[in-house]
Parts: structure tokens; C-alpha cells; sequence
């Protein structure tokens, strides 16, 4: 056994040398070769004093581990984030993850990353303390150095630097949590502060409170609709009058008179006025943010045997005329008067279906129209995004007389969400900003399809597929924590028994020249994506990307295809080269994918299955719950699109 503060040295000889022990790191007399051994080592109420510059993996404080407090002094020494890193499952890309019910004190010192796996340098959920630091962001990738999303943050002559182009800091109240607030005195923030809220709902106790000498050089940002809740006072944003701060576009900063401003925002109104004593219906003042644009509020008033035709600032048509729902930008207060047009609509027939077999996609078709399709146009929108238009001519024309329109490709998590989808007759004489008169309207979601299907319950086959599309649906959403009160499964439509399902075993095989590695992964954020990374950006050449139905085939290279060139992407990224297969439909999510290449003058190969990382993940006693859920149900989609498309 080596001697106290001495450890074994491997010679790699079958032979060992005695060398002493390389501390970092101290917690009393106790003294540790890594910081993120100190903090797991470290009691409520410790300090950790760090003795040396050092770099290492993420490290994170776990939930209510710090009530009392910890202490971590730097000691005018730097840590350098630069292994893996830590975070919530499918999201391990933070320096430091700062859980909530901690109280938490940086002093004294610098924190910088190096790590590809840097999109965060510190992820704060806790109350944070940085007093006398400096937090270089410089070098990650996920557009912010420290993400504030609960706690209270104090921030005490340090400095923090934002990524190029990115965010220093943001005050950004997250998913469930209570409320998030940041105090700054005497600091330098070298880039953007922004201020956001899930769904623009501060709550209360949201502050951004600059004071002292601090000085900003991005400006602050303010993400969402937060005009109401800060000119409300529900989130507070006050500055010094002696920081130079410009309020952002729609905000000013209200004087306190106690040396001290208020962001309060700038509103004006829209007042709609029918213009017919025969017209039903009513609609509210609209209120603007000042110079921020907005959407006009969509007109509400029938006029009998009339067409709506717009908006204009004149009752007789002689002013500036609006569209309904036209993106406008105020600096001043407007009254707008109807316009009606007598005018005969344009008829036809409307579809909608879905393709779960390739990418998850909803359809409409428009067809049986009375007049030319040129006459007519769509306008949709998914998940309550921008809305798209077009002519019905412009669409997919699948027969004589009959439109289609891929209006939606969803992610797994998106069963739930909906397309809103409308058909206009607009005539002979359209404009892009004169949709003309509705004549059809829906809103349709993945879910609802799949549950009309599993309710007809005509097609046994598509039935289990339609509840296993369900199932993969609601795993996706609690494993990505995403509008998780309504799951895709709810009311008994998926499977009901999730934990039942079995994945038989999935291989994988690599060959490796000199001096090359390489690792797979699966990405299920949005379209189901393969990830083949080499670990080099010069000398790599691939030299074939093939499929095939089993791994023996893939290793004998006997009966695959080729992929096609839009069925991959090759690039470099942070010294790596990266193949990516991406929109891997449903039905092939069981076959091998092989990457060949050359480097150095040898040849290489990996081969990979969607179904080998689902495999590994169930069968990995560390995997979170939420993911093996995530990969079995992958597994049963996949199994019952196979099933599916074998009978049809």
C-alpha cells in the first residue's frame, strides 16, 4: 500500500513508481485529487479551498444538499471545464449543475470550459453567490455562460463573458419553479443579460436588480410577452441611474427618484369598429407594446350576405388599409373601421390524414373545388408557430383536380400538439395580403387522428399502431418534460402495458485504425437521428454509408443499399468528423446502418442500430426511467410499423 499522500504510478510494464499525490482541492485537513471529488465529499456548511489551477468533469450539487450553505474559495485559481458533462438525462452539457434548495458561494476565482460537451459553463437552480469571479462562457456552445432559472443570485464584483454572440446571464423562471432573482453590484457583464419566463409567468418574486459600478456591454434582452407582468410590477428590473443601460425596444426605464430606475413597458391601443349598424359581434380593444410588432386581433364581425375585406383607418375605405390579422408595429394609438365586400364564395373539399410509416407527417388534401384552384389558398400553423400560406395550385397536385399539403413534421413529444388549418376563396384578383373569405377551418393533431382510428377500430393492425405511435408520444414528453399534463396515451389509448415490452438483443461492431476512435449515438430530440463521430477532422474519408436488415449482413456487407445523399449529412464539428443519419422512418428503425472510412492508409468500420442504443439504455441499470420507458415504446412503434406495412 503506498504510504499517506503518496499513490502507485502504472508503468504500464507490469512495474509501478511511487509518486505523491497531485491535490487540487481542500476541505479542512482533508485533501482531494479532484474538485469534483471535494464536492462529493463536502457537508452542509463546508468550504472547499481550491489550491492549484485544475480542470476536470461537470459537477453537480444535488437537490437540497446545501441548506446551510457551501463555500467554495478559489483562492485566485482557475477551474477549467473540460470532461464530461452533467445534466438532467439527454441534456448533459453543464460545467456546473446548481440544484434548488442549495445555498451556494463561488469567490475568488475563474471558472472557464474547454469541453465539447460545453453548451452551459454553470446551470443555477440554487441560491448562488459569485463574489470576486470571473466566469468565462468563451468557449461553450449553447449560447449562455450562467442560466438562472430559480433561486436567488447575488452577483459581487466578478465578471461574466458570453459566448460569442450569446447570452452572459439570463433570468429565465423555468418549468414549475417558484421564481428566479438577480441582484449585480459592481460587475462586468461582457455581453447580453436576457429576461424570460415559461410561459411569459414570472411569478412572483422575479427580479433583475443592477446596482453600483456594474456595466453591461450587450444590452438587455427581453424574451416573450412579458410587457404586462413587468409594467405590472410582477417582475422587477431596476438599474442605478449611474449604469448606462438602454431600455429595450417597447420598455423605458421610469425614474424612481431615489437614484434608482423601473423598466415599465410602453403600450398603445387598437379599437375596431364595425362600421354597420347591421353587423353582429364585438371585439376588444387590442392592446401594442410600443414599436414591437404584433398581430392584429382576427376580425370577429359578420355582416350578412357580405364578405369581411379588411381594415381601414378611414370608415370609407379612403385611409391606410390593414388585412385581418396583419403584423403591424404601433407608435401611437388606431382606430380601425370593417370593410365589407357583397361577394359569392368559391366551394370545395377538404381532407386531412397522417403518414406514421416514414416521417410522422400531417396531410390535407383540397379538392372538388367549383372554381380554379388558383382562386383558392391555405393558411396553417403548427403548434401555435407562424402561419404559412399558399395558393392551392402551389400544392402537390396528386391527381387531376386534387391538392396536397405536408403541413407538419413532428417530433415524437408532438402528439398533442395541434395544426390550425384554414381554406380561403379568395378569387381572380388576390393578393398576398388578401387571404379573401373562409370557407374551412379545423384544428388536428397526430393524437386525435390515432385516436379516431383506435375508436373505428376497422384495421386491427393499424389500431396497435396507432397506440404504440401514441405510447412513444407520451414517453417523449416526459422524458423531454414537455406539456406533460395532456400525454398522448391519456384515457387508455396507448398499449397499457409499457413496462411489459421486451427488446431482444441489438449488436453493434467497430473496426478502428491506428490512432482513431469513434462513438454512436442516437438523437430523439425531433426526427430520430443516427450520430457516427471519429474522433478527427482531417484525414477521415468515408467511403460508404450503407443499410441493412440484419448485423450479420452488415458485417458481411451482403444484401444493404446505399443510403441516398439526402439521407445523411457529413461535417466537421469541434474537431470531430460526424456522420448523420437523420428522418429515420419508423419501419427501419430495426436495420443496421454501417459507416466505412479510411484513415492513415487502413480501413475502418462501425455498424450501429437505432434498436442497439434503445437495447443498451433498457438494459443499463443507470438509465433513467423516463428513457427506458422512451426506448422500449421506440422499440414497439417500430415493431408495430414493421406489422403494419408487411400486410399493406
Amino acid at each position: 500500500e503506498a504510504p499517506a499522500g503518496y499513490k502507485w504510478k502504472d508503468n504500464g510494464d507490469g512495474t509501478g513508481t511511487l509518486i505523491p499525490k497531485d491535490y487540487v482541492a481542500q476541505i479542512g485537513d482533508v485533501k482531494y485529487e479532484t474538485l469534483e471529488e471535494a464536492f462529493a465529499e463536502a457537508a452542509d456548511g463546508d468550504t472547499i479551498t481550491v489550491l492549484k489551477d485544475c480542470a476536470g468533469n461537470g459537477i453537480i450539487v444535488p437537490q437540497g444538499k446545501f441548506t446551510t450553505g457551501l463555500t467554495v474559495d478559489f483562492n485566485g485559481h482557475t477551474y477549467n471545464f473540460s470532461g464530461d458533462g452533467v445534466g438532467s438525462a439527454g441534456t448533459e452539457n453543464n460545467g456546473f449543475q446548481l440544484l434548488k434548495d442549495n445555498k451556494v458561494t463561488f469567490k475568488g476565482g475563474t471558472l472557464t470550459a474547454t469541453s465539447e460537451d460545453a453548451g452551459f459553463l454553470v446551470q443555477n437552480y440554487s441560491d448562488l453567490t459569485l463574489e470576486n469571479m470571473t466566469v468565462d462562457g468563451s468557449g461553450v456552445w449553447g449560447g449562455y455562460t450562467l442560466s438562472n432559472n430559480n433561486g436567488s443570485i447575488s452577483i459581487k464584483g466578478s465578471t461574466i463573458t458570453a459566448p460569442a454572440g450569446g447570452v452572459a446571464f439570463d433570468v429565465c423562471r423555468y418549468s414549475s419553479y417558484p421564481s428566479v432573482s438577480v441582484t449585480v453590484e459592481d460587475s462586468t457583464i461582457n455581453g447580453k443579460i436576457e429576461v424570460s419566463a415559461s410561459g411569459n409567468d414570472p411569478k412572483d418574486g422575479a427580479a433583475l436588480i443592477l446596482k453600483g459600478t456594474t456595466t453591461v456591454s450587450g444590452g438587455l434582452q427581453i424574451a416573450g410577452d412579458l410587457v404586462t407582468p413587468i409594467s405590472a410590477g410582477k417582475i422587477e428590473i431596476t438599474k442605478d441611474d449611474t449604469i448606462s443601460l438602454e431600455a429595450p425596444a417597447g420598455y423605458k426605464w421610469k425614474d424612481n427618484g431615489d437614484g434608482t430606475g423601473t423598466l415599465t413597458g410602453i403600450t398603445w391601443k387598437v379599437t375596431f369598429v364595425s362600421n354597420d349598424e347591421n353587423a353582429t359581434g364585438n371585439m376588444e380593444e387590442q392592446i401594442f407594446q410600443d414599436g414591437i410588432e404584433q398581430a392584429l386581433t382576427g376580425n370577429s364581425f359578420e355582416l350578412m350576405d357580405y364578405t369581411f375585406a379588411g381594415w381601414n383607418t378611414e370608415a370609407d375605405g379612403s385611409g391606410d388599409s390593414y388585412t385581418d390579422k396583419q403584423l403591424i408595429t404601433l407608435t401611437d394609438n388606431l382606430v380601425l373601421y370593417a370593410q365589407w365586400l357583397f361577394e359569392s364564395v368559391g366551394t370545395a373539399t377538404v381532407t386531412k390524414n397522417l403518414s406514421l410509416m416514414d416521417e410522422i407527417k400531417i396531410n390535407f388534401k383540397v379538392s372538388e373545388m367549383n372554381q380554379p384552384a388558383s382562386q383558392y389558398k391555405i393558411r396553417y400553423r403548427f403548434n401555435g408557430g407562424e402561419w404559412i400560406i399558399a395558393s392551392v395550385s402551389e400544392g402537390e397536385e396528386i391527381k387531376t383536380g386534387t391538392f396536397k399539403f405536408v403541413v407538419a413534421n413532428c417530433a415524437a413529444k408532438q402528439m398533442c400538439d395541434l395544426v390550425d388549418f384554414e381554406l380561403y376563396y379568395c378569387g381572380s384578383n388576390s393578393t398576398d395580403d388578401d387571404l379573401g373569405t373562409l370557407i374551412y377551418e379545423t384544428e388536428y393533431s397526430i393524437r386525435t387522428y390515432c385516436i379516431n382510428q383506435i375508436n373505428k377500430n376497422t384495421n386491427p393492425k393499424l389500431v396497435a399502431l396507432c397506440r404504440a405511435v401514441l405510447d412513444y408520444g407520451a414517453s417523449a414528453q416526459l422524458y423531454f418534460n414537455y406539456k406533460t399534463n395532456t400525454l398522448a396515451n391519456a384515457d387508455g389509448y396507448g398499449t397499457g402495458d409499457i413496462d411489459g415490452i421486451e427488446i431482444p438483443e441489438f449488436f453493434e461492431d467497430s473496426v478502428m485504425p491506428n490512432g482513431l476512435t469513434g462513438k454512436k449515438n442516437l438523437v430523439l430530440v425531433s426526427k430520430t437521428e443516427l450520430n457516427f463521430k471519429l474522433t478527427s477532422d482531417t484525414g477521415v474519408t468515408v467511403t460508404g454509408i450503407t443499410a441493412f436488415d440484419s448485423f450479420e449482413e452488415a458485417q458481411n456487407q451482403e444484401n444493404g443499399y446505399v443510403l441516398a445523399n439526402d439521407a445523411y449529412t457529413l461535417s466537421v464539428e469541434n474537431g470531430l468528423t460526424v456522420v448523420k443519419i437523420n428522418g429515420i422512418a419508423a419501419k427501419v428503425l430495426n436495420q443496421y446502418f454501417r459507416v466505412d472510412f479510411t484513415y492513415g492508409g487502413e480501413t475502418g468500420h462501425m455498424i450501429y442500430s437505432p434498436m442497439t442504443y434503445a437495447y443498451k439504455k433498457v438494459n443499463n441499470p443507470n438509465s433513467a426511467v423516463v428513457l427506458v420507458q422512451l426506448c422500449k415504446t421506440l422499440y414497439n412503434y417500430n415493431k408495430m410499423a414493421v406489422a403494419y406495412m408487411n400486410v399493406n
